[in-house]
């Protein structure tokens, strides 16, 4: 092999990708083959171990050498299958020198599977199957990187045909379960299932129906044993598996989900409740090929509407022209709605728009099948709008498509489109789910009344009056609102907006008619767009109105007194003449002529500012807030870095303005001008905190180092600037100061959700008083993580390298996470548990607020954490104060059996008696009272729960269950000290209380008054039953829990303080078997 690439007429690339020589312009494959030409230089002429210990040297010596070394041994393990065992060694060899040594090989490894797997070979993508498998096996961190990549490409292409491939790929998680039982390969798990899942869909024909159903078994193992992990998928995994629901395998599994949640974990709510779980971010741009989203952002971007029929052609051909290419129809429209969020300058271009391309995959549509799983993914986030965390962007496309195609002659399978998309509108309204069609029909009204709200239409009526007669009766019976005289409906049909879509209160028009191309395109160009954050709002190119501002008076020039904001030319024609052109640099400048036109300013406004009014710099502030305003909209953490990259990022002109805020002293004029400029610009650049944050962050850290410097003074004198300006100094500061803590936190997850570790581990060192135990700011980090950064955080708060909680006001954050989403309390209570807290105060705090039916999440936790060892009393009394008449809420009964299992029924048994001992001596001394203090826990509420205990022995008994299955119950219950207990609760109980309880009360065993005329006496309720020993004998056995030595009952209380109430235990007890319930 080496002497075949050694020739120079062999091309680079056909080892690794499947192209002709004269393609063979890839700079990655160049780099790769020199790297390994120059590991077999090294190892040439030697035994395989003297080869090794060469390598080892070489790479030792030569340290910038290492990731070459690494990538020529990658390089023949994907080239070379015979020889790849040995590279593989050689690769394991050369780890042992640094510790995170296959990082440079996942690296380049992901580069391969995401950006060029169309091209390798087929022996290429064997190999890295093989590759993966062992390095899965070893343990390797960070392989979703290589994993996820891979698998998003299977799906492209002809990969789907290639059995052996997929086949093998199945086995690396047969052979590794534990690795992917790790919390950071839950992403790989879910991506996994949701590609296999679409993979069942390919291999429907039957000669695939033997890898169908090795496909089928994989899902539905993970889908089993996972599934709390795979719940975290959210309502996409739900889409996926609708498209599966039928088929037999599948069925049972999709009834447990549908109808009997009880048989799945953490599906107390059942689909409703799984439906509410929000997908991560990072699904949504992995659910096609790579090299379809670079063709998708393409024609989205840069293909202008009337010449898109050139482009239209090239698509089908290549990816929509095989009978199969219908199913990635449905992915394509949901990439497009949730992960394409195209900016104000191409929704106000004649750019092709994101309604017009999903109309054209929907004329693309083969079969009646294909077109329904096309329109629920069209108008999925219609149907699951929940009017709490809403994004326009996701609503805008189908509101465009109907608007657009009423009235026309578009025709979809031989219907017209516009009646098509009204009629499935009404029935998945309907039939959706039966149980939730009230919530789903109000979510579709709300969805509507946004969309009018945004102004993306100017009003629904257009819509209403296109419906054709015959849609009429179905579109009345799914939504009488629209034709009835409901103020509701009337407000959302009859809102009409003069600025509406297109800024003259008519519907925007189609695209223009394509026009013919001038020659023939051979390919797209390789152009891929960044995508926009998919829950970041963006406002669509309509005229907005301003809200109207507090009237000043204008120093630095003529100020218009409108109600509406001036635009940025109006705002620049009223500064200072010596202030406008540094404005116009700032806006049209280089990189460099900017930041040093952002210095003249401060130069003039900031440091000689006694020519300005800087008490009314309102006018200052937005003009300078709009002109930098687009550097902003975009800005990201470095893909790398780097002390270099780092550094290059603040080097723009709002961090020139921080540098003189963070320059100057504490009491300078100069700052305080800064200050008040900064708090103006909140108004138009809410970001300002979070990018004060970022460059606070860059000046502690080691590109320059300001230890003497208190990190964030500069923040919380910007937030004392908001407040003077919003006038809200009255308030409480430390209150404030945290929710702007937590704000800027937000805005940094909104920005780019890979800042959020930096910018949180920064905030959680240096502003503890407001970020540790805080609500606010625990869910302004969690809400915006995904798995990744989950790992993360975890590994920060193991290594005790970030402090999140704390053991003296935990209890505050974790009472407000019954109000989170489920992703987010599942991520909140790994980061909680890793911190290892040595209080048990939030569990009564959790136990005061949760609602087991409604707080499914928070309810696992409470079992979680107390099912292994009976709690301290404070906590025991917590959970029986859990309503013991409750069908639905077992918590207490469960978790005295998970204690009397895996603690001592013994145990609870004492604990049992000691808190009734004190109850009942609590109600003595308040009898002995005219005015009785109100208990929380009663007595009565005690036996209520011993009641439910004693139903559920009975039942076990009834199901002819064995005494050991009853969890233990019996022993407790007829426990020495639970006897002596219940016979002093029964004294002391009145007549209606024996009667209410009487069940509990029988369950004292006999006492015959010998020497005490106090002992308690027996009431036999019961029919007992005799043993055939008994019988014999005339003896009776001993009582269950007891011995016939003289063990007490009570030890536990006879250790207490002494002013603590105790239970006697009689003298001559005799010991007497429990009465026996006769249950025939």
């Amino acid at each position: 092999m080496v002497q075949q690439m050694s020739n120079p007429g062999f091309s680079t690339s056909q080892l690794l990708f499947s192209v002709p020589p004269v393609d063979d312009l890839d700079d990655l494959a160049e780099r790769l083959e020199k790297n390994f030409n120059l590991v077999v230089s090294i190892q040439s002429g030697s035994s395989q171990k003297e080869a090794r210990d060469k390598l080892s040297q070489a790479a030792t010596q030569n340290v910038d050498k290492y990731a070459d070394f690494l990538d020529g041994l990658l390089y023949g393990i994907l080239t070379d299958p015979v020889s790849a065992d040995r590279y593989l060694g050689d690769m394991t060899v050369l780890s042992m020198l640094n510790a995170d040594a296959f990082a440079p090989v996942v690296k380049t490894l992901n580069i391969l599977l995401q950006d060029k797997f169309s091209k390798l070979s087929d022996t290429t993508k064997k190999q890295a199957v093989w590759l993966l498998k062992g390095m899965t096996k070893s343990g390797i961190a960070n392989l979703d990187r290589a994993h996820i990549p891979f698998m998003r490409n299977l799906t492209g292409g002809e990969n789907w045909k290639n059995i052996a491939l997929l086949e093998s790929y199945m086995e690396i998680f047969a052979e590794n379960r534990s690795y992917f039982e790790t919390p950071a390969s839950v992403p790989i798990v879910q991506m996994a299932v949701l590609t296999f899942i679409q993979l069942i869909q390919y291999h429907s024909p039957l000669q695939f129906s033997v890898i169908k159903d090795k496909e089928m078994d994989f899902c539905l193992d993970l889908l089993r044993t996972r599934f709390v992990d795979l719940s975290l998928a959210g309502r996409e995994l739900t889409r996926s598996l609708m498209a599966v629901c039928k088929m037999p395998k599948m069925k049972e599994f999709w009834n447990d989900l549908v109808n009997n949640p009880k048989n799945l974990p953490l599906t107390a709510g059942g689909l409703p409740q799984f439906l509410l779980s929000k997908s991560p971010r990072w699904l949504f741009a992995h659910r096609i090929s790579t090299e379809l989203e670079v063709k998708v952002n393409f024609m989205l971007s840069k293909v202008r509407a009337p010449v898109v029929n050139r482009y239209s052609d090239i698509f089908i051909k290549q990816y929509l022209s095989t009978p199969e290419s219908e199913l990635i129809l449905p992915e394509l429209i949901r990439f497009v709605i949730r992960a394409v969020h195209p900016s104000n300058e191409i929704l106000g271009s004649d750019v092709l728009q994101r309604w017009n391309f999903i109309l054209f995959l929907l004329q693309n549509c083969k079969t009646s099948q294909g077109l329904n799983n096309c329109m629920l993914a069209l108008f999925y986030d219609w149907i699951l709008f929940d009017g709490v965390e809403n994004n326009i962007m996701n609503i805008e496309p189908a509101t465009l498509l109907l608007m657009n195609v009423r009235g026309n002659s578009i025709r979809v399978l031989g219907k017209p489109l516009f009646v098509t998309l009204i009629d499935y509108l009404c029935k998945i309204a309907l039939e959706f789910h039966p149980p939730t069609q009230v919530k789903t029909r109000k979510s579709v009204l709300d969805a509507i009344q946004y969309a009018v709200e945004k102004r993306v239409i100017p009003s629904f009526i257009p819509i209403l009056e296109a419906v054709p007669e015959e849609a009429r009766t179905a579109l009345r019976k799914a939504f009488p609102e629209f034709f009835g005289e409901d103020p509701t409906a009337q407000r959302l049909v009859d809102r009409t907006n003069t600025n509406g879509a297109n800024g003259n209160g008519k519907p925007l028009p189609p695209s223009p008619a394509p026009q013919k191309p001038s020659g023939d395109l051979d390919e797209f160009p390789m152009d891929t767009s960044s995508l926009s954050d998919p829950d970041e709002e963006v406002a669509l190119p309509a005229k907005a109105s301003v809200a109207k501002r507090r009237p000043k008076t204008p120093t630095l020039g003529k100020r218009s007194r409108s109600s509406e904001q001036p635009s940025l030319a109006q705002c620049v024609g009223m500064m200072a003449p010596s202030l406008q052109p540094l404005f116009v640099e700032m806006a049209e400048g280089t990189d460099d002529e900017k930041c040093q036109a952002m210095e003249n300013f401060v130069m003039e406004v900031i440091n000689e500012g006694q020519n300005y009014d800087m008490d009314d710099c309102e006018l200052l502030a937005r003009t300078l807030a709009l002109t930098i305003k687009p550097i902003y909209d975009r800005f990201a953490l470095p893909e790398n870095l780097t002390d270099e990259s780092f550094e290059d990022s603040v080097q723009s002109p709002l961090f020139i303005l921080f540098r003189r805020v963070w320059e100057e002293s504490e009491d300078s004029p100069q700052r305080h001008r800064a200050l008040n400029l900064l708090a103006e610009m909140t108004e138009c650049l809410p970001d300002i905190g979070f990018y004060l944050v970022y460059y606070v962050l860059f000046r502690k850290t080691k590109v320059i180092q300001d230890e003497d410097r208190d990190a964030l003074a500069d923040l919380e004198a910007l937030c004392f600037a908001v407040r003077r300006k919003n006038q809200t100094t009255d308030e409480d500061a430390q209150t404030q100061y945290e929710e702007f803590v937590a704000n800027c936190m937000d805005r940094c997850g909104r920005q780019d959700h890979r800042m959020v570790v930096h910018i949180a581990k920064f905030l959680y060192r240096e502003a503890p008083r407001v970020t540790k135990d805080s609500p606010l700011f625990a869910h302004a980090v969690i809400s915006h993580i995904d798995a990744w950064e989950l790992r993360a955080l975890w590994n920060l708060v193991l290594q005790r390298r970030l402090v999140m909680f704390s053991d003296k006001a935990c209890a505050n954050v974790v009472r407000e996470t019954v109000k989170w989403e489920t992703i987010e309390q599942t991520f909140f209570w790994k980061l909680f548990h890793a911190h290892e807290l040595k209080t048990d105060s939030w569990i009564i705090e959790l136990l005061k607020v949760v609602d087991f039916k409604k707080h499914p999440e928070a309810a696992i936790q409470v079992f979680e954490s107390l099912k292994d060892t009976i709690p301290r009393e404070e906590v025991f009394r917590e959970v029986l104060r859990r309503e013991p008449d409750d069908a639905d809420d077992h918590t207490f009964s469960t978790l005295a059996m998970q204690w009397c299992i895996n603690d001592s029924p013994a145990n609870v048994a004492e604990m049992f008696a000691k808190i009734i001992a004190k109850l009942v001596q609590k109600k003595r001394q308040a009898n002995k009272h005219s005015s009785p203090a109100k208990e929380e826990l009663s007595l009565e509420h005690v036996l209520g729960h011993i009641t439910a205990i004693q139903s559920f022995v009975a039942e076990n008994d009834r199901s002819g269950g064995k005494k050991a299955r009853d969890g233990g119950f019996t022993q407790m219950l007829y426990h020495a000290s639970m006897q002596l207990a219940l016979a002093k609760a029964k004294e002391s109980a009145s007549p209606s209380v024996r009667e209410k309880f009487r069940e509990v009360f029988s369950l004292v065993a006999e006492e015959e008054p010998e020497e005490e005329e106090d002992e308690v006496k027996p009431i036999a309720t019961k029919k007992v039953k005799k043993s055939s020993s008994e019988e014999k004998t005339g003896k009776k056995r001993p009582a269950a829990g007891k011995s016939t030595s003289s063990r007490p009952g009570s030890s536990r209380l006879s250790s207490d303080e002494e002013d603590e109430p105790r239970l006697t235990r009689p003298k001559k007890h005799r010991n007497k078997s429990p009465p026996t319930v006769d249950t025939e």
